[in-house]
């Protein structure tokens, strides 16, 4: 099955099954406070979406590893370890435990991370259809998405690129004019400090 590790380097099985369809779907909601269906993620376009919306990707991880969350969470070990975060935010010490270790365990997910997890979480979705040729075509959509994704980021960099060279000559032009004005009012006696500190030093 499907695992990722996260910055710990403790190994997640995503083990999708049908109660996380419908826990994921009682649970969890999207930016427009839609209930995730994820058996429509795929057919409807909505994965990439959801890709980009972190916190709620791994909320939804969360739910389908929440068996294995509970062997390893401790709450009395997280409570001591956020006593001082308690004290600033006291509502999040009254939390239930449920939700004291959805906040674990996203503390455990970093940018190193954040791939293997994605990576996981879609080869999840696709082993859940028991057709070989529906995980065929699940696949060849998921592919043509990172492509796509590819091709974009490649655009934006060949786009930043381009617009380096102007953007560092209007910063040097900035700078050269504000010099100028700088050694123009210091020539000038503009700059009282400066002026003062001057008079001082040859009287």
């Amino acid at each position: 099955m499907p695992n990722f590790k996260d910055f710990t380097n403790f190994e997640w099985s995503i083990d999708l099954k049908i109660k996380h369809i419908e826990a994921v779907k009682k649970l969890c909601k999207d930016q427009g406070g839609h209930p995730v269906d994820l058996l429509e993620l795929i057919e409807k376009g909505l994965l990439d979406r959801l890709l980009n919306d972190i916190n709620l990707l791994i909320e939804i991880v969360f739910v389908i590893c929440y068996d294995q969350i509970k062997e390893q969470f401790n709450i009395t070990e997280y409570d001591a370890d956020n006593a001082d975060l308690f004290e600033m935010i006291p509502e999040w010490k009254k939390e239930s435990a449920m939700k004291k270790a959805s906040r674990w365990f996203a503390n455990r997910i970093d940018g190193a991370t954040l791939i293997p997890l994605i990576e996981a979480f879609q080869e999840a979705l696709i082993d859940f259809f028991p057709s070989e040729s529906r995980k065929a075509a699940l696949r060849k959509i998921i592919a043509k998405s990172k492509e796509l994704e590819r091709i974009q980021d490649e655009e934006l960099e060949a786009q930043i690129n381009e617009m380096f060279p102007m953007v560092t000559e209007k910063m040097r032009s900035e700078a050269k004019r504000v010099a100028k004005e700088n050694l123009s009012g210091f020539l000038s006696g503009n700059m009282p400090e400066l002026s003062a500190l001057t008079q001082d030093r040859f009287q």
